[in-house]
C-alpha cells in the first residue's frame, strides 16, 4: 500500500512499508492497472481517476436465444463502440461465488450482496 493522505510517517505517496520499494510497486501498478491496484493494494473500490473497472474491456453474455442488442461504451480514447452479447456456453470449467452477508439484519444494515464467476475454458 502507499500512503493516499500526509500522515506523521509516511507522507502521501510513500509506501506504508519498506518490504517493497516505491520504484516496484509503481512497475506493479501499471502491469495490473489503475482499478486492480486500487481495490486491492489501496483499500479502494475506485481508482484516483474517479473511473470505475474499464467497461469496454468487459464481455457481455445472453441466454441462447435471448438476442440481446449489443451494447454501446467508450473506449478509453472516449470513442464510442458496440459489444455484441456472446451466448452463455452450456457447461463451465470452473466457479467462484462470493457473498457480502450482513447478519444485523436492522433497517441500517448493508445489503447482502453475491458475485457467481464462471470460466468456460479460454473464455473468462
Amino acid at each position: 500500500m502507499i500512503a493516499a493522505e500526509d500522515e506523521p510517517h509516511p507522507l502521501k505517496g510513500e509506501p506504508l512499508s519498506l518490504r517493497f520499494s516505491l520504484e516496484s510497486r509503481s512497475k506493479h501498478k501499471e502491469r495490473i492497472g489503475e482499478c486492480l491496484w486500487a481495490a486491492q493494494f489501496q483499500q479502494k473500490p475506485v481508482a484516483e481517476s474517479g473511473k470505475p473497472a474499464e467497461s469496454y474491456k468487459w464481455r457481455y453474455w445472453q441466454h441462447p436465444g435471448m438476442n440481446l442488442p449489443p451494447v454501446s461504451v467508450p473506449n478509453d480514447k472516449g470513442k464510442r463502440f458496440e459489444i455484441a452479447a456472446e451466448e452463455l456456453p452450456s457447461q463451465f470449467n470452473g466457479q467462484i461465488h462470493s457473498w457480502d452477508l450482513s447478519f444485523e439484519g436492522e433497517a441500517r444494515s448493508d445489503y447482502v450482496a453475491g458475485l457467481r464467476v464462471a470460466t468456460s475454458g479460454a473464455k473468462r
